[in-house]
């Protein structure tokens, strides 16, 4: 395919997408009052660090969560996690823990399909049969293929607090969400 017509093809992507997007204005159920249940898992990245050891470890991850939508755009909720991670070498044993933890989350509401958001989440998980105090961050995007549904991805970053070794999660998922009032 010649570079002309590779542009071509691109403009073209390009156009499609922008009309999909502007034909889709769907009324998205994001509004004070609503409440939001949903789930996302994926990949995820395990770092321990104690002293000059390091332990890291890929596994994957569920979350289930509830909300509530304070204003129209942030929302209040908790969550619940299984992490369990996988090893190629026999010799390292996988790690699979849970917990639980209260998130807030500021959509940034375009009035459109997408919906954009920050937020962040405290709570406790038990990585090695001790229970520790965690924070993080996440950030993601809703896209609502129905007014009350919404496939979400999310990048997420949980620290620890609670021992001498640090702990540290990197977290993409992917799910869904259903939103009422």
């Amino acid at each position: 395919m010649s570079k002309t017509n590779l542009r071509c093809v691109r403009y073209a992507l390009l156009v499609m997408t922008l009309e999909i997007f502007s034909i889709a204005q769907l009324n998205a159920q994001i509004e004070k009052g609503s409440f939001e249940i949903g789930i996302e898992a994926g990949p995820f990245l395990f770092i321990t660090s104690g002293g000059r050891d390091m332990l890291g470890g890929f596994g994957i991850y569920g979350e289930p969560h509830i909300g509530y939508f304070i204003t129209d755009a942030l929302v209040v909720g908790a969550t619940g996690f299984f992490y369990s991670t996988f090893d190629s070498d026999p010799s390292q044993p996988s790690i699979s823990f849970g917990g639980a933890y209260a998130h807030v989350n500021y959509h940034f509401n375009s009035g459109s399909t997408l919906s954009p958001y920050i937020g962040g989440r405290i709570g406790v998980f038990n990585p090695d049969s001790e229970t520790q105090f965690a924070f993080g961050i996440q950030t993601g995007l809703q896209y609502f293929v129905e007014p009350q549904l919404s496939i979400n991805g999310q990048l997420g970053i949980l620290l620890s607090t609670g021992s001498d070794e640090g702990v540290f999660l990197s977290c993409l998922g992917f799910g869904l969400s259903y939103h009422f009032r």
